[in-house]
């Protein structure tokens, strides 16, 4: 006798799609951190994004970044995070070397959930920005075909 086998993902193409579309955003989000630096001269921080129940998290490494220097927006499915790192020194001090970027980032994450808008929380702690939106409650709603 021999065995059938079936590909697990013709029981939901749908399913399939979807894993395809998160991997493509993900190495689109990976190119473009990679050479968004290059472009604009300027700094793009690591960024960690992670899926729980009901929510959506981002953690941002941005240290020595106060508060006030952080924007953060969700529009559709889209989470911004930009902000400014400005370089510091004293009055009539040069750099002799500088390592650390500065300027102005901006990353935006195209996410394949529909967001919360309302209730987004983001907290700066120990140089990482963490950014918790909720996901949007999916509501099915079944129509009737009316005759004629």
């Amino acid at each position: 006798m021999q065995e059938v086998r079936t590909m697990r993902y013709l029981d939901d193409p749908f399913d399939m799609l979807a894993n395809v579309r998160a991997q493509l955003y993900r190495l689109l989000d990976e190119f473009a951190a990679a050479v968004e630096p290059m472009w604009a001269g300027g700094w793009v921080p690591a960024t960690d994004i992670r899926v729980g129940d009901g929510e959506v998290t981002l953690e941002a490494e941005v240290p020595g970044l106060a508060r006030e220097d952080i924007e953060v927006t969700v529009a559709g499915q889209v989470v911004t995070i930009a902000g400014e790192r400005k370089a510091e020194r004293a009055e009539g001090e040069e750099f002799v070397r500088q390592e650390r970027p500065t300027g102005r980032f901006e990353r935006s994450f195209s996410l394949p959930w529909a967001l919360e808008a309302e209730g987004v929380q983001a907290k700066l702690e120990n140089g990482v920005l963490r950014v918790t939106v909720p996901r949007a409650k999916v509501t099915v709603v079944k129509v009737e075909a009316e005759e004629g």
